[in-house]
């Protein structure tokens, strides 16, 4: 997977890291479509630092 994000003003002082500028990605691997996260899900998230 290649992410290219252009954002010149990036939010890295927000207190949740949910809140600060990153990059998320959700992997279900059963492809259970779940409300909630089990074995076969996956979350990612990159921060900007």
């Amino acid at each position: 997977m290649l992410v290219n994000v252009e954002d010149p003003l990036v939010d890295t002082i927000a207190s949740s890291p949910w809140e600060q500028d990153s990059v998320e990605v959700y992997i279900d691997r059963g492809n259970t479509k779940s409300a909630a996260y089990s074995n076969a899900t996956q979350q990612i998230r990159v921060s900007t630092d």
